[in-house]
């Protein structure tokens, strides 16, 4: 069946507003780190209003009645704007934050690196055809030329997720089981983790997250001597598997502009695994519109990526056509089936240090004040510290509204992800910015899906 007016404009209309929420939550991140200060609560709890006004407007409010009907030129220039102005976000903070203060040795290939993605991007714009295919291969050379810069100026970035990985990816080399360790505090202020996980400078659990992180970062641990290049590839991937979801402008001005949200080198530096979450996120939705029979593969990975990923499973019927809903079960079980056999050889091997470090430790952890969330700002303006719970509650109601308005396409799910995911995390008991990343990825995943001519091109 061929895709009516209404649908054309509905699709280009959420493009924008999809691509504006991801804009926005970028240019917040970049101008909080994702952890806020007293004195700029308020300003950052209204930031983060727009993005879930822009994000709900993409993913659910799509009545084309509603809207004006814009064509795809015009959802090029917003894609376009809102990169330039991303691109000159760089130049106004360090791209990592143990970078020296008064060092601007990074502002030199900064100014290059996005000087040379914008001159691409504004040949995209003006002439696809001849100069498009140019635009990407230009912003993953790079992007990876400026993350290896700031790798390698940030050996020690001194936060405990790398401890954490170093120490997995040591015990996976030595042949032990990294959920059976104790590891290091990093931090000397035991509030930081929850009470009794502390004992003489240890942290009484072992490696944090699911095993497929380890298994993805360990090749680049051994080659490279760091496993954040695991995080520098993955997001390549991830563009690449944006651009490739839609094949065209839409796609490529996606891909560039995850690439270049503003805090993506500091998210790297800093060793956060959600980098593999949008690349295996970015992978279900390329394998539901390119690939269906990977849909299994893809969808699994995902689950078995972070703990936070499988909320998105009760929506995961959106990835298959409305006829053949009957195989949704079938998909999900496989995924399921992949989640499990990457994941149960580790769990079964010391299954209490497996609970105690992957699913015991995430409700244990305290309720950091400085998170940019709805919680953090009700608690400071009240003094009250609201329960956990609510998060969870967010994250529901937000699932249920996602399964009754958002369109039953692969875009939808991205779209509709992000929200749930973002409920979740701004009203959590801890929301920094690699969470948030997440989001920001499931939002330009979504809008390069809008830019494919249908669920199924193939």
């Amino acid at each position: 069946m061929g895709e009516g007016r209404g649908d054309s404009v509905a699709r280009q209309s959420s493009a924008i507003l999809l691509a504006a929420a991801a804009f926005s939550l970028g240019a917040l991140l970049q101008f909080t780190n994702g952890s806020v200060p007293p004195g700029l609560m308020s300003r950052a709890m209204v930031g983060l209003s727009i993005v879930a006004a822009l994000g709900a407007a993409g993913a659910f409010a799509m009545a084309p009645a509603r809207i004006a009907a814009v064509g795809p030129r015009t959802v090029h220039r917003w894609l376009g704007g809102m990169l330039f102005v991303q691109l000159v976000l760089f130049l106004f903070k360090r791209p990592a934050l143990s970078l020296p203060v008064d060092d601007k040795a990074w502002v030199l290939p900064i100014a290059i690196g996005i000087a040379l993605v914008g001159i691409a991007a504004v040949a995209a714009i003006r002439d696809w055809p001849r100069f498009g295919r140019w635009l990407l291969p230009t912003a993953i050379v790079v992007f990876v030329a400026l993350g290896n810069w700031t790798i390698r100026h940030t050996p020690d970035p001194g936060i405990d997720v790398i401890t954490f990985q170093r120490e997995g990816l040591r015990a996976i080399s030595e042949g032990a089981n990294p959920y059976s360790l104790n590891m290091p505090r990093v931090y000397g202020n035991s509030e930081y983790y929850g009470a009794g996980l502390t004992e003489s400078g240890r942290l009484l659990i072992g490696y944090p997250y699911p095993p497929l992180s380890l298994l993805f970062e360990w090749p680049f641990h051994a080659v490279f001597g760091d496993f954040r290049y695991a995080l520098l590839a993955a997001l390549a991937a991830a563009a690449v598997l944006l651009a490739r979801m839609s094949r065209n402008l839409t796609g490529a001005l996606a891909a560039t502009s995850l690439l270049f949200t503003p805090r993506s080198f500091f998210v790297i530096e800093q060793g956060w695994t959600e980098s593999l979450v949008v690349l295996a996120l970015a992978a279900v939705v390329w394998s539901a519109i390119r690939k269906p029979a990977w849909l299994p593969l893809t969808l699994g990975a995902f689950f078995a990526m972070k703990q936070y990923a499988v909320f998105l499973a009760p929506v995961a019927f959106m990835l298959v056509p409305p006829a053949d809903r009957r195989k949704t079960m079938g998909v999900l079980a496989r995924a399921i089936l992949v989640a499990a056999i990457v994941t149960l050889p580790f769990a079964l091997w010391d299954v209490q240090g497996f609970m105690r470090s992957v699913v015991e430790f995430q409700f244990r952890q305290p309720f950091r004040i400085d998170s940019l969330s709805y919680l953090a700002w009700f608690a400071r303006m009240t003094g009250s510290q609201p329960a956990a719970w609510v998060g969870f509650v967010a994250m529901c109601a937000a699932m249920a509204i996602v399964a009754w308005r958002s369109p039953r396409t692969p875009a939808g799910f991205a779209a509709g992800g992000a929200m749930i995911l973002f409920a979740f995390f701004a009203f959590n008991k801890q929301a920094f910015c690699n969470y948030y990343f997440v989001v920001v990825g499931a939002l330009w995943a979504a809008t390069s899906a809008t830019g494919a001519s249908g669920p199924r091109d193939e």
